[in-house]
């Protein structure tokens, strides 16, 4: 799973109108839940533990594939 089939199933959103510049708050369906839940789903599909400063940095589409790139996690 890529990251944006991730944010397809938790923000049902069309993955491929999104960006690098997709900031999470220009989605819809976007609250402090559903951004839970995209850590959660973000943690389980490429196993790693997320730190505070990772999560609080994720606020854009560009910005959630440079956090996994410096990871070494392959987001295809």
């Amino acid at each position: 799973m890529n990251i944006n089939e991730i944010f397809k199933e938790v923000f049902d959103v069309n993955a491929e109108k999104l960006d690098k510049n997709t900031k999470l708050t220009d989605i819809e369906a976007w609250d402090s839940m559903t951004h839970m839940i995209l850590i959660s789903k973000i943690e389980e599909v490429y196993e790693i533990e997320l730190t505070g400063d990772e999560i609080a940095g994720m606020q854009d589409l560009e910005t959630i594939k440079e956090i996994l790139q410096n990871r070494k996690v392959h987001i295809a």
